[in-house]
């Protein structure tokens, strides 16, 4: 992709739009062979200095997956096949788990599973992929740009996180952390509320809408009176009967107006808490 060397990449620089002065390919493999702390660039408007190395590392990641969805492949099973090399070396560096294009660590992975889909390079709607590549929660189901429209940064932002990612199983076809995925779920605990409606930003927009949309509250901001989380469809037959598959996200606000009690966040805050688990 490369051969000259990898790209530089500053803050606001977009490789699809503007050519780059490229740095040596050897940096990269100095980094990699290296004990320096985990990250090579990030969005942080924080400076690193006051940041962890693995909050440093979130967020590089997170501007990996954003430049690497916006691109195509050929091939649209080899989304995970692409970037395994890469995951491989982190993941024995970091020795935290891989699943699905994604880091379970606590506290980090409840924000990535928070990811949103938008429209591909090409112009086209996103939409998820009919063969199984990942898991409904993994952006690597999806085809289309991959943003992560919360907790951008590791600031103080105030958020409250409700739900709490206790387990995740990855099971991939040749058996190595990184290789290709043939089944995965994750367990989840936090606030579940059921509707009768669509309000949500569906991760396909072809996708038929279910009557009783789930919705897994992640995360809460009292300030702005204002919930966030995963849009879930019950699953009611075959092997993962009882489990559920992500179909979108959502946020919701209380109008100052119409809801001057808080009742749309108190709905969403106080919901009672239940284990799920999303394949």
């Amino acid at each position: 992709m490369f051969p000259k060397g990898v790209p530089d990449l500053r803050r606001g620089d977009d490789l699809l739009s503007r050519s780059l002065a490229a740095r040596p390919l050897g940096f990269l493999k100095r980094w990699i062979a290296s004990d320096d702390p985990i990250y090579f660039n990030h969005w942080s408007l924080v400076s690193p200095s006051i940041m962890s190395s693995w909050e440093c590392f979130c967020l590089s990641w997170r501007s990996i997956v954003l430049d690497y969805t916006s691109r195509s492949l050929t091939f649209e099973k080899d989304k995970l096949a692409a970037i395994a090399g890469l995951a491989s070396v982190i993941q024995r560096k970091t020795r935290v788990q891989y699943i699905a294009g994604m880091w379970n660590s606590r506290f980090s992975i409840e924000y990535e599973l928070c990811w949103k889909p938008e429209e591909q390079a090409n112009g086209q709607a996103p939409f998820r992929v009919k063969e199984y590549r990942a898991p409904t929660w993994s952006w690597a189901s999806i085809e289309g740009r991959i943003s992560y429209r919360y907790k951008r940064d590791y600031d103080l932002t105030g958020d409250t996180q409700l739900a709490f990612v206790e387990d995740a199983e990855i099971e991939t076809i040749d058996g190595t952390p990184t290789g290709p995925v043939k089944s995965g779920l994750i367990r989840i605990r936090g606030p579940l509320t059921e509707k009768h409606d669509g309000a949500f930003n569906p991760d396909d927009q072809a996708d038929p809408r279910p009557k009783t949309v789930i919705y897994l509250t992640m995360f809460a901001l009292y300030c702005d009176q204002m919930v966030w989380g995963l849009a879930l469809r019950r699953l009611e037959s075959g092997s993962n009967q009882g489990r559920y598959e992500r179909i979108g996200t959502f946020c919701f606000c209380s109008d100052p107006f119409d809801d001057a009690d808080g009742s749309v966040y108190k709905k969403f805050y106080y919901a009672p808490k239940q284990l799920i688990a999303i394949v």
